[in-house]
């Protein structure tokens, strides 16, 4: 959970970017808004990972802040809306606009030259059971699967329970996403995504394109190198 709070704090402490826009465009500046939260994301994880290479999903964290904003309240609601740069978007809008996208993924990722799977799952330790309302939010709007775990019995077993479904979720690429949990948990939630794209090099790259551009190291040095 640290690196969770850290990352609200930071995304908290630095102010978004909102444009001085008339109200028609309020689209143009939501996709400001989410870009920054994009690359507030990516920004917090590469500088606590200084000097690795870094590869990450903000569309997993965002739609899994986006689930939990709908069944929260008080300081926790306004800190997911404010890491996310929700201004006064409310939880059914915000729903819609995930479900639209990942319908339209969906429907994008069938046949074997593009295969995209996000899955949303909700563990729950034994004895605490999610409310209706939050249930079938949660299913119809981010497909997501809920099971009851007894955490405080059988920790390695659920460990190993969570383990299995991100394995199979992701054909076997991520074959592991737990070490262990904290003691008795009320709730786990994960988020997995798979994606595997051919890429037809002879049909859509242009190597007469290739052109030398600079390419700046990590040292503030640059050198010339083919860039596509």
């Amino acid at each position: 959970m640290k690196i969770i709070d850290d990352l609200f704090r930071s995304l908290r402490r630095r102010p978004p970017r909102v444009l001085p826009i008339p109200e028609e465009q309020e689209r143009d500046n939501r996709a400001v808004l989410e870009t920054d939260f994009r690359f507030g994301v990516f920004r917090f994880i590469w500088k606590s990972h200084s000097g690795e290479n870094v590869c990450l999903s903000p569309f997993s964290v965002g739609s899994t802040l986006a689930l939990l904003y709908g069944g929260t309240a008080g300081e926790t609601r306004r800190a997911i809306a404010g890491t996310l740069r929700l201004q006064d978007l409310q939880p059914a809008e915000l729903d819609r606009r995930y479900k639209d996208l990942l319908d339209q993924w969906q429907a994008e990722s069938r046949g074997p030259a593009l295969q995209l799977n996000v899955a949303m799952s909700l563990w729950t330790g034994k004895g605490f059971p999610i409310k209706k309302e939050f249930a079938e939010r949660a299913k119809a709007n981010y497909d997501t699967e809920m099971a009851e775990l007894d955490f405080a019995g059988a920790p390695a077993k659920s460990v190993r329970t969570i383990n299995s479904w991100v394995s199979q979720k992701t054909q076997s690429r991520i074959p592991s996403i737990l070490d262990a949990v904290f003691p008795d948990p009320r709730l786990v939630l994960v988020n997995a995504v798979y994606f595997k794209g051919l890429w037809d090099w002879d049909a859509v790259f242009n190597k007469e394109q290739t052109r030398k551009e600079h390419f700046y190291l990590l040292d503030g040095s640059r050198k010339r190198h083919p860039m596509m």
